[in-house]
C-alpha cells in the first residue's frame, strides 16, 4: 500500500547524491594543472620517476618597503620646530635635530631602496629644519646674550 498523493510531503532538502556532478581533482579547481606529474619512466635507468614540478602561474607577493625611522624622526621634530621657534627660539634646537635626521634617513633609504622607503619625509624635515635653524637661531642667540648665558 502507497501513501496517498494528496498527504505525501517531499522532506528531502538536500539532492541526493546521484544528482551531484564528479569533484575535480585536488588541485586542479581553477584548470592551473600546477599539480606535481610523474615524468615518463625510462627502463633500467632509475627505480622511481622523478617528480616534475611547474612553476605557480602568479607571482610571489612584492616585498613591502619600511618607512626609515629617521626619516620619520626628521619630520616630525621638523614639524614641531616650526611653532616653537617663536617660543623663545627653541625650535633652532629641534630644528638641527631635524636636519640632523633627516641626513641620516635619505642616507638610510639609499642604501636599501628595495626595502626603505621615507625620502620624501626626510627631506620636509630637513626643509622645516633648516627654516627653524634660520629664524630661531638669531632668536636664540639673542636671549643667550640678553640673559648672560
Amino acid at each position: 500500500p502507497s501513501p496517498r498523493p494528496a498527504t505525501r510531503v517531499d522532506t528531502r532538502l538536500r539532492p541526493a547524491p546521484e544528482d551531484h556532478a564528479a569533484l575535480p581533482p585536488v588541485g586542479d579547481f581553477w584548470g592551473l594543472q600546477n599539480s606535481v606529474e610523474q615524468s615518463p619512466v625510462l627502463p633500467f635507468v632509475t627505480s622511481r620517476p622523478t617528480p616534475i614540478v611547474r612553476p605557480l602561474p602568479y607571482s610571489p607577493p612584492a616585498v613591502r618597503r619600511t618607512v626609515a625611522p629617521a626619516a620619520s624622526l626628521a619630520l616630525t621634530t621638523g614639524l614641531i620646530a616650526i611653532p616653537m621657534t617663536l617660543v623663545l627660539g627653541l625650535g633652532a634646537i629641534l630644528g638641527l635635530v631635524a636636519i640632523v635626521s633627516g641626513i641620516v634617513g635619505i642616507k638610510q633609504v639609499n642604501r636599501a631602496p628595495a626595502n626603505r622607503k621615507g625620502t620624501g619625509r626626510a627631506v620636509t624635515g630637513i626643509v622645516c629644519g633648516v627654516g627653524s635653524v634660520v629664524v630661531g637661531g638669531p632668536i636664540l642667540l639673542l636671549l643667550a646674550l640678553v640673559f648672560g648665558l
